[in-house]
């Protein structure tokens, strides 16, 4: 994988990085089961963390769920606000990467439906919706369900 993109380092995620970004933006209740979930995933091998010199911009991954198919997920710091051509290029080309590396047909990801900058972001990726997933939050809230074909 690449280990600089628009002056910005790029390195495999630690829990420690994901540690340094608050959440914001997406459903309070999910926070503690999604943490952990990427905190699992950190391994360095199918994640990675955009770097500037103040901190972590954002972390990112994609985690196995069957053969061919993998969630994605990722983590943003206030520091994306500064740094948005970095991350967007990091997240279109590393998705790209971990997609070949992984040999995968379909990756997809879950979206709050309040987190329109979020979904926003997704659809810029390629990720299209596929629909609502009912009652998907540890609190029973609604979840869109995008994904990408490769």
């Amino acid at each position: 994988m690449f280990t600089e993109i628009r002056g910005l380092k790029i390195m495999p995620c630690t829990p420690e990085h994901i540690e340094k970004i608050p959440w914001t933006d997406q459903d309070p209740a999910f926070e503690p089961y999604a943490r952990q979930a990427m905190k699992q995933c950190a391994d360095g091998d199918s994640t990675f963390a955009l770097m500037a010199p103040e901190g972590v911009v954002m972390c990112g991954g994609l985690a196995p769920v069957s053969p061919g198919v993998a969630y994605a997920w990722l983590m943003a710091s206030e520091l994306i606000q500064r740094y948005p051509l970095a991350a967007c290029a990091a997240c279109m080309e590393g998705l790209a990467f971990l997609a070949e590396k992984q040999d995968l047909h379909r990756v997809q990801t879950a979206i709050y439906p309040a987190f329109t900058k979020g979904r926003i972001f997704a659809e810029w990726l390629g990720f299209k919706f596929e629909g609502v997933m009912r009652r998907y939050s540890p609190d029973r809230r609604d979840y869109y369900l995008y994904a990408k074909l490769f």
